[in-house]
């Protein structure tokens, strides 16, 4: 709810994460922004994380993957601004 309340009043857009019925439909965008938090948060008790950010395996390289999808979702609402 709040990433559809921040979307709509911050910039305008309508990111569709809580649709008017239920199912809820994928949301590329929605599903990324929330495995990332899963992952940054992960880092606390992993170790190790910086070594496999280093080499780019298991969640450090889907958190690269979720980033990007991110960056192209705010680059678009940037350009329609």
């Amino acid at each position: 709810m709040t990433l559809d309340s921040i979307g709509k009043i911050g910039f305008g857009v309508k990111i569709g994460s809580l649709p008017e019925c239920l199912p809820l439909p994928e949301n590329e965008f929605a599903t990324a922004f929330d495995r990332c938090n899963e992952i940054v948060t992960e880092r606390f008790i992993d170790p190790f994380w910086k070594i496999r950010r280093f080499l780019n395996i298991g969640g450090e390289a889907e958190l690269a993957k979720n980033i990007r999808i991110i960056d192209n979702f705010v680059y678009e609402v940037i350009a329609k601004g």
